[in-house]
This record gives structure tokens, sequence and C-alpha cells, in this order.
């Protein structure tokens, strides 16, 4: 009998009282907490499980604690308090036997820039224990699975960016890892590049059923791949859940309104503000949005304009974006939590 989907129905158990003959978790935090430094508030009490071949994402802004979370999975760091078990070992005791079993890529990508793209990999399946034959074996495959093999004997040093997020990728796979940590792996990447990136990923996902652990701030590549996104501020965890679970939090939807050439805005915004069912308006360069009750509300604000003789060239209902469901918890869009010292309009963009 497969018992794997127990493990949702047992997060508020402590570590002890795990079942036997179930199969653990990939990562099972219980009240973690690690202190970030005297600039930025530390991880407080963050309790969640990542399952086996389970892809969840992390996003929030910069100094949330995403890199640090990824390294305490990783082994890299040190809870100050709480448990962490990855792939039903002690995070901290028994960190060495962790470590043959996961893959880390962190944002720097950890390459030598003087060794081959070949090389690399090699290297990285042998300090993970690979036989010198197996990690020849698993270098060319991993390289091919990542699109590499016809640079795998240049330097890494030469490599575009997009090359160098492709082949840390490629080391962090070199000893099939039951878990893979990944540090904004499609960080500043065009969209193409991305797309390599994620379809090595869904490979090595169906193939081994890897667990995949990622942050990422690109919030429509959590919403589309990740099965479960977390929403870390300031060290707390403060959502966790499906794409779908986290938007319906967010009551209502929003309208996007895009105007004829030459329309009055702010004459549009005006008047749709004091309609019934809207609860906000702002405008955008090219287009109007309204968060709105209801999206039965669209029909009375097309109808009000044209009374107005402003034409509505497109109009469209947008699902709420995972940034405002981070609006929702916190009050500012992840935009502005970026750039605190810059005053927002306090309107989410859900588009």
């Amino acid at each position: 009998m497969d018992t794997t989907n127990q493990w949702p129905a047992l997060m508020a158990h402590p570590i002890e009282s795990e079942p036997h003959g179930v199969e653990p978790p990939a990562i099972l935090a219980d009240r973690v907490g690690k202190a970030q430094g005297s600039r930025r508030p530390p991880l407080s009490r963050l309790t969640f499980r990542v399952a086996q071949g389970e892809i969840v994402g992390l996003i929030g802004p910069p100094g949330a604690g995403k890199s640090l979370l990824l390294r305490l999975a990783a082994t890299l760091a040190i809870p100050d308090s709480g448990r962490l078990h990855v792939l039903g070992l002690d995070a901290h005791s028994d960190r060495m036997l962790v470590r043959r079993s996961l893959g880390y890529m962190s944002q720097c990508g950890g390459l030598d820039p003087v060794l081959t793209g070949v090389e690399q990999v090699r290297l990285a399946g042998r300090l993970r224990g690979l036989g010198r034959v197996a990690a020849r074996r698993r270098a060319d495959e991993v390289l091919a699975l990542v699109d590499l093999g016809s640079l795998a004997g240049y330097r890494a040093g030469l490599y575009p960016l997009g090359a160098r997020k492709r082949l840390s990728l490629a080391c962090a796979l070199a000893a099939r890892p039951r878990l893979l940590l990944l540090d904004d792996p499609t960080g500043d990447l065009p969209a193409r590049e991305r797309q390599l990136i994620w379809a090595a990923l869904r490979h090595v996902r169906a193939e081994d059923r890897t667990a995949i652990f990622l942050a990422t701030h690109h919030l429509e590549e959590a919403e589309s791949v990740c099965e479960r996104v977390g929403i870390l501020d300031a060290g707390r965890l403060i959502a966790l859940g499906s794409p779908s679970e986290l938007q319906a939090q967010v009551s209502g939807a929003t309208v996007s309104l895009h105007l004829a050439a030459g329309s009055d805005t702010a004459t549009a915004a005006y008047l749709i503000e004091r309609l019934s069912g809207v609860r906000s308006v702002w405008t955008r360069p090219d287009r109007l949005e309204a968060q709105v009750a209801s999206v039965h509300t669209l029909p009375n604000m097309i109808r009000l304009l044209e009374e107005h003789e402003i034409t509505v060239r497109q109009a469209q209902v947008c699902k709420p974006s995972l940034d405002q469901v981070f609006f929702r918890h916190t009050g500012r869009t992840i935009r502005e939590a970026q750039l605190p010292h810059v005053v927002g309009t306090g309107a989410p963009d859900p588009c």
C-alpha cells in the first residue's frame, strides 16, 4: 500500500511520533530558528514538510531568509533552535550521510573557472562517492540533459551566464540526488534559458522521483511549476500551500481595462472607484486596473465608462497573483519589500 500520502495528515505531529514503515519526508522542519546577523531578522520557528518527489518553491523579498533556509537543508549551516531532518536523517549529527544524497546549487554556482565543464561534473560525482567510471558516465548524461554537450570541453570561466547556471545544475545532479536544493536557479536568465533548466528538472523529477526545494524571485515560475509555494517574510513562513490555495486567500478579482488611445485615464479611474463593489483602482502606462469584490462588477464598469464616452478596447479578469497574496499578509508587495525606501502606491501588480 502506498503510504506517502499520509504525510500531509501528520503535519502537526512531533518528530518522535512519525509512524514506522512510512517513507520519511525529503525535509522535515520542526520549529527551526537561525540568526541571520545583526542587520536581518532571524528565521523564527519554521515548521513544514517537503514530501519525496515534491516541488516546493520559496518566494519573498531579499533578506527574508530563503537562502539561509536552503543552506540549513544542505547542512551548510546549523539551526540555533528546533530540529531539522533531511531524508530521514538529522541534518546536524548525520550531515555527512545527508550530503551524499542531496544536490545543492547556490546563487553563485560554486564553479572553478579553470576546469572544463566535464571535469567539473566528474569531480562533483567523485566527491559524492561515485567511482571513476560511474562519474564519467554520469557526467556525459547530465551534460546532455542540460544541453551542454557541445561546451563540455571548454573551461567554465568562458561560459555565458545561462550555460554557467546549467553547468551548476549538472554538478548538483552528478550523483542522482534524492533531494535537490536550488537557490534562484533561473535568476537573471532569459525565457529560453529558464525553459532549458526546467525541462531538465522535470526530467529528473519524473525519472528519479527527486524532491526539489528552491528559492525563486520569478513569481510566475513559482505559480506555474511548483506544487506548493512557501512565502517567507522577515524570517517567518507566513503562508504555505498550492498556488491555487494561496490565491484563494485573496477574495474578489482584478479587472484590467485597456482604454482607447487618447482616453482620459484619470477621469476613468475617478468614475470607477466610486462604483459599488470596487475596492481600489490604479493606473498603469497602458491600462487601468481595479480590485473588485466580484467579476459581476465588470459590466457596470464598462457601461459607466461608455456613458462618459470612454471606450474600453479590451477587458481582462486576472486571477490573484502570489504578490497579492503577499500583500494580503503583509500590507505591501514583494517589490515594495525589496525597496523599502521607495514609497509605493499600495496596489499589487496582479498581471
